[in-house]
């Protein structure tokens, strides 16, 4: 009987340290999951906030243009105009916030998840994978009678380039709009004040256009930094003092 307890007794602990030891990846598989729903939810939002500047603008061009008995006033397309670029500029906050908020998770999968769960392995393996291809595209430059195609740069830093082609869409919507009132036809004159009131507007959307350009170049850097920070700052408290 006491063979048997003992064996029992064994076993048990056999299994409750198994249990702690798979308790740290459970727990970061858990964190992993919620992260991932993070990262899609703010992937669709900045399609979504660019969908509905596209889609204000479009209405608001569409009304400028019909084809009428008379054409719009100055004070309507001003208003139409102020209210499409007060719309886009708000999206453009918006998209800011939630590329930050992809790159803070990318990050933190990266730093803290990946290295501690066997299971993920593709943020890390994904960056070597570009930086590869990305010495693989300059060493078939090098030999100019290879036959091998060339990889565009733009495609190779893959991370940039979604935040470049947010950025790049933007500039298009604020120019057209601005644009629009210089060349529709209005049925009174344009004023200098109005002029002067959207060409300030579309200037504040070229600052947080800018600002979406640096966020998906160097932004992101910054925030892995800051997580990397983090986790230094983690290991000195949990090293034992002498």
């Amino acid at each position: 009987m006491k063979h048997v307890s003992r064996g029992s007794s064994h076993a048990a602990s056999e299994a409750e340290i198994g249990a702690d030891q798979m308790a740290p990846s459970a727990f970061l598989l858990a964190d992993f999951e919620f992260l991932r729903e993070g990262l899609r939810q703010d992937q669709r939002e900045r399609l979504v906030f660019l969908g509905f500047a596209l889609a204000a603008s479009s209405a608001v061009l569409g009304l400028l243009v019909h084809q009428s008995n008379r054409a719009p006033s100055s004070s309507q397309a001003f208003i139409l105009i102020g209210i499409a670029l007060s719309i886009a500029a708000v999206a453009e906050v918006m998209t800011i916030r939630a590329t930050i908020g992809v790159a803070s998770a990318g990050h933190y999968i990266r730093i803290f998840i990946e290295p501690n769960t066997r299971e993920l392995r593709f943020q890390g393996r994904n960056r070597r994978f570009h930086h590869a291809l990305g010495q693989s595209g300059a060493e078939s430059a090098r030999h100019r009678g290879s036959l091998r195609p060339r990889v565009p740069r733009l495609l190779i830093r893959s991370s940039v380039l979604a935040s470049s082609g947010l950025a790049m869409a933007y500039t298009v919507l604020a120019s057209g709009l601005l644009l629009a009132w210089f060349t529709t036809d209005l049925s009174t004159g344009r004023e200098t004040w109005r002029s002067a009131l959207l060409i300030a507007g579309t200037c504040l959307n070229g600052v947080l256009i800018s600002q979406l350009w640096w966020t998906g170049r160097s932004g992101a850097r910054q925030v892995g930094d800051a997580w990397r920070l983090v986790l230094s700052a983690e290991s000195q408290m949990s090293e034992p003092r002498s």
